[in-house]
């Protein structure tokens, strides 16, 4: 074995993946066709989130040893990172029909269906690598992870402890479990989990992030999103569909009956309620960011885009305000005009600062951007028309964003 690749897997182990990629790439230039050395360095650019080489490495492995499992394998990671996740159990399935003694593929496939809300089929796949190696770490979190989505809780916890006490400096499975707890309403067992993962890599998102939800959940109405998040996350697409409609229907068939029986000042409260759900769950996170802001601990926990998207949203929110005041105070239609506008950019540009690495070259953040400038350059009469065009932009792009996401 070349000193090269020796030392590269020495560096690798110790998470010095700038450093081993070096020493696999002078390897690779001794023999450029190893297997194991092109292997490495796929996992390297996994660690560096260099996707882009990820997948032309995979390529190139495969194109070179296309019976073994280690190039179906990269691209399988490649595409579960990439959020296709379909394409990552196409490729996963290839590694596993190479090589089925990789307890570690069959984690992986456990996880890419359980984002695909699979829960059954992703238990049963980590319970196949369970049984090639029991102790494996990736499998005992999918199988933890797709009991609780079954409501299994029991199970869930017995299998949750055990992953701990055989793994108890493995940052991941203590991010799992306070996700584990989060979702089962154990939230100060959650928060200490997330907190002995983010000791151990402070860097880790997923651990990052549970951190926030946990902080968030100490507020009893957060609490509540939170559980309905949860409770939607696991139902289908079309099951999401169906509740979501059915819930219009009872909304407008409510305010149908308050109507006719005279109970007019209801029709407010049900209005108020029904944006609550409708809007609740797009602009709760930059919303609930706002808060953390001014938090001396929680707000260390945020993201740069994450920071900006609650800056976003407490700016829109003012500035939206502040027209509306301006508008009783002055009689003015216009700053009536632009306060809706600003109301109605308010999901479209949070949302895609929220979700975007480079929200400037989104295209649905200049569509929110296109909705305050309508406000600001209102040329369209009659009013009763022009104000409408900022709730039509507002309802496509809802509706619109619903769809390309489910898809």
């Amino acid at each position: 074995m070349s000193a090269h690749f020796t030392r590269g897997e020495q560096l690798y182990t110790i998470n010095r993946y700038k450093d081993a990629l070096q020493s696999f790439k002078k390897a690779l230039a001794e023999d450029i066709y190893d297997v194991d050395t092109k292997f490495y360095i796929g996992l390297c650019y996994l660690q560096l989130n260099q996707t882009a080489q990820l997948k032309d490495i995979a390529k190139s492995i495969i194109s070179e040893h296309p019976n073994t499992s280690e190039g179906f394998y990269l691209l399988a990671i490649y595409h579960y990172n990439e959020g296709d996740f379909k394409e990552a159990i196409h490729y996963i399935n290839d590694a596993i029909a190479l090589n089925p003694y990789n307890s570690n593929f069959y984690g992986y496939k456990s996880i890419s269906l359980l984002s695909l809300k699979k829960f059954e089929q992703a238990l049963d796949a980590a319970n196949e690598g369970l049984a090639v190696n029991a102790k494996d770490v990736l499998c005992l979190n999918a199988r933890t992870k797709a009991l609780t989505k079954l409501k299994r809780s029991d199970e869930a916890y017995a299998t949750l402890e055990n992953t701990l006490y055989d793994n108890p400096e493995d940052y991941f499975t203590h991010a799992n479990a306070g996700w584990t707890n989060l979702e089962l309403g154990n939230y100060k067992k959650a928060d200490i989990h997330f907190k002995e993962a983010l000791q151990k890599d402070p860097n880790d998102d997923y651990a990052r992030s549970g951190a926030l939800e946990s902080i968030k959940s100490k507020n009893i109405i957060y609490r509540y999103f939170l559980k309905y998040s949860f409770w939607m996350q696991n139902k289908s697409t079309k099951s999401q569909w169906i509740f979501i409609i059915g819930f219009y229907l009872a909304y407008r068939l409510l305010i149908k009956v308050s109507s006719e029986f005279g109970f007019n000042f209801l029709i407010p409260i049900f209005i108020i309620l029904y944006l609550t759900f409708a809007l609740g769950t797009w602009i709760m996170t930059p919303a609930s960011n706002s808060i953390l802001l001014f938090s001396s601990y929680s707000k260390y926990l945020l993201k740069k885009q994450d920071k900006i998207a609650a800056l976003s949203f407490l700016g829109i929110i003012l500035f939206g305000f502040v027209s509306l005041i301006l508008h009783y105070v002055l009689n003015d239609f216009d700053t009536l005009f632009l306060s809706i506008a600003l109301f109605c950019s308010l999901i479209p540009i949070t949302t895609t600062v929220q979700n975007s690495t480079y929200p400037l070259k989104n295209s649905k953040f200049w569509y929110g951007i296109s909705i305050v400038l309508l406000g600001f350059f209102n040329f369209i009469y009659p009013e009763d028309i022009s104000i409408l065009i900022p709730i039509v932009m507002f309802a496509v792009f809802t509706w619109f964003h619903t769809i390309i996401k489910d898809n």
